[in-house]
């Protein structure tokens, strides 16, 4: 093709009777002629969405079809990108054809019919079979690695499992005293909680570096996805972890110091658990039910102890509202491309019989409810207690198991004044309005949400990240509404051939982030604004989307000890974010930055880390060349200062020295 082109370009500019000169250029390079030019053009703003077809039919119900998929190339993709950290850093050839074969699984199921969820069924299970297959790959590439940075002559195993590509993953029990290594891939240092799942109360978490008080800790008991396990419990414990760095633990079963046992509230249980006397257990009953608040001042919440349902939000002393429902919209025309509701949807925790069951954990370290509706949800909020963003939201785990026709959202009533307006993102890059139109259906007002969406007035912001995509709305002011899963029997006739009702039960985490905006001025009724998310919810984004890696190895008396090697990057300015650093050969790997555009409107407690050059983010001696991310930019245009929202990349050459 370029071949082509280049003959038919050459032949132009020889030609001189034509009065015609070609050359290559991009979309900007011909937008900066037409300024040149001073040429007036209509513009239009928008994304196109919400695409129809025809009359009514709007094609958003494929934002959240089969979201099980959707949600396993997400968790592809982090740990694609993480091993293709590790393995620039450990520059081993070895495994190189493994690491080929992951991308080009993840860049199959990108296809039209794969991440959209409307591909036949034989089709969807051959795409999960190979997502499970090279997610199992980067596991095993990543544990390579560490094996080879930390020096270690043992290999470790995930401490997370996923027995076959239709299942959820799950902890794995922890037995006996154990080494593990956490694996942080993100360019700024983080505080988190971490979880391991152990077989002993008495289990305690050690570091070498830090001493005993250094790490809080607490042992809670072990619900996982709702169900409640007698032969294990959790060890929670705090973790600092420097940027693109590896970092060593030990777990002592029979510790001298024990860590604080959690105490656990039960409500609406008839049978309450046994656990052995490990916990501090309380029994509530309808006489003594009160509100089930969790938090402090800084970050908490509160549920009705009869409903479930998430009553209001608080952060830092100010609390909103968040009157929460949870919808099935019956769709008799619905199918995996087009949601098309009879109707209003119906509130299904006012129409459970049996009131949920829950389950209140409050410990040192964090606060857990996990709340059983009985219906085809349960959701598990968590709060931590822990300095910088990771106490700032609150964690909401979503596990559907729909079983009924229908489409099946979480709604959120605020009381923030959001006027018509929602805003999501796009890929995750660019912040998109969107308005709610009374002309339209509410199946035409609901949007992509691929990782992010928040409403907002001159006072508060309320955002929701996800760890999938989703479908969104906003149907009235101060409402914000997000698609869990979809189920239909019928063909919406858009190229399936068949209905939608192959659900699985899929785990949604979503995060909710409550800000108080300052000098913001209120949204006057369908105005037009530009937004952008505050750095905040962009590090609470992207430790969602980019989890922590755990992997253990039994504590033998005779393995050679590693090393230790832990920080491998020095941390990025705040506004940077690290996309990637692909291995491209032996000796080079190509890193990719994005500087981020984010809202003034909103503080932040980040600090920006200056540095001279791209070669000082390295602990080691690299040589750093920039590389223009397109053919057509020159060297000096590659080489500005990037500005918000621009990408950036640098071919870096490690020759084998040493760290600094």
């Amino acid at each position: 093709m370029y071949n082509n082109y280049k003959g038919i370009i050459d032949y132009i500019n020889s030609n001189k009777d034509l009065n015609t000169k070609v050359s290559w250029g991009t979309l900007s390079d011909y937008f900066e002629h037409v300024k040149e030019k001073e040429v007036k053009l209509p513009s239009l703003s928008g994304d196109f969405f919400t695409y129809s077809d025809r009359e009514e039919d709007y094609w958003s119900g494929y934002y959240t079809s089969r979201p099980f998929y959707k949600n396993l190339d997400r968790v592809l993709e982090s740990a694609l990108r993480r091993t293709e950290i590790l393995f620039s850093f450990a520059r081993s050839t070895r495994l190189l054809n493994d690491l080929v074969a992951a991308r080009q699984t993840l860049s199959l199921f990108q296809h039209h019919d794969g991440i959209t969820g409307t591909a036949k069924p034989f089709v969807v299970d051959d795409y999960g079979a190979r997502l499970l297959n090279a997610y199992r790959i980067c596991n095993k590439i990543t544990i390579s690695a560490i094996r080879s940075l930390l020096d270690m002559d043992s290999a470790f195993t995930s401490t997370r499992s996923r027995l076959a590509f239709n299942t959820v993953e799950q902890n794995v029990v922890q037995d006996g005293a154990m080494s593990f290594v956490l694996v942080n891939t993100l360019p700024r240092d983080t505080d988190t909680v971490q979880v391991l799942a152990v077989n002993a109360t008495s289990a305690r978490v050690t570091s070498s570096k830090l001493g005993h008080g250094e790490i809080v800790q607490q042992i809670e008991p072990h619900i996982e996805y709702g169900r409640v396990r007698f032969n294990s419990v959790y060890a929670v414990f705090s973790a600092h972890t420097p940027s693109v760095s590896l970092q060593t633990y030990t777990l002592v079963p029979g510790a001298a110091v024990q860590p604080t046992r959690a105490t656990l509230d039960v409500y609406n249980v008839q049978v309450a658990p046994v656990f052995h006397e490990q916990y501090y257990t309380r029994e509530h009953t309808e006489e003594t039910c009160e509100e089930v608040i969790l938090g402090t001042e800084r970050t908490g919440l509160a549920l009705n102890c009869i409903t479930g349902r998430l009553l209001w939000v608080l952060r830092d002393g100010v609390k909103t509202t968040t009157e929460q429902e949870l919808l099935i919209y019956p769709g008799k025309y619905s199918g995996a491309y087009l949601f098309m509701p009879d109707g209003p949807g119906e509130d299904q925790i006012n129409n459970t019989i049996s009131r949920p069951r829950m389950h209140i954990v409050r410990g040192p370290l964090r606060h857990k409810a996990v709340v059983n509706f009985r219906t085809p949800v349960t959701i598990t909020y968590t709060i931590n207690f822990v300095e910088g963003i990771e106490g700032d939201y609150i964690d909401m785990e979503v596990l559907t198991t729909l079983k009924q026709l229908g489409d099946l959202t979480m709604r959120l009533k605020t009381n923030i004044e959001s006027g018509d307006s929602l805003f999501t993102d796009l890929n995750g890059h660019s912040i998109q309005q969107h308005r709610y139109k009374n002309k339209l259906t509410v199946q035409g007002n609901f949007f992509p949400m691929p990782s992010t969406a928040f409403i907002q007035d001159s006072k508060t912001r309320l955002t929701l990240l996800g760890s999938e995509p989703h479908g969104a709305a906003s149907l009235r002011s101060g409402w914000i509404e997000v698609v869990l899963d979809r189920r239909s029997n019928i063909d919406d006739l858009r190229g399936l051939g068949q209905g939608l009702n192959d659900n699985l039960p899929t785990p949604a985490r979503l995060r909710l982030l409550v800000e108080q905006r300052i000098g913001a001025r209120g949204q006057q009724e369908g105005e037009y604004v530009v937004e952008f998310p505050s750095l905040a919810s962009y590090q609470a984004q992207q430790t969602l989307l980019h989890p922590l890696f755990m992997a253990s190895k039994p504590l033998a008396g005779k393995s050679r000890k590693g090393k230790g090697r832990s920080q491998l990057m020095n941390p990025m300015p705040c506004e940077e974010e690290l996309v990637n650093l692909r291995f491209v050969n032996e000796d080079t790997s190509l890193l990719i930055t994005r500087k981020l555009g984010f809202t003034c409107q909103i503080p932040t407690s980040c600090t920006t880390n200056i540095y001279k050059g791209r070669e000082e983010l390295f602990r080691r001696s690299v040589e750093v060349e920039e590389h223009p991310m397109s053919p057509f930019h020159d060297q000096q245009r590659a080489t500005q200062h990037p500005k918000p929202m621009q990408f950036s990349s640098y071919y870096v050459t490690f020759p084998g020295g040493e760290e600094k």
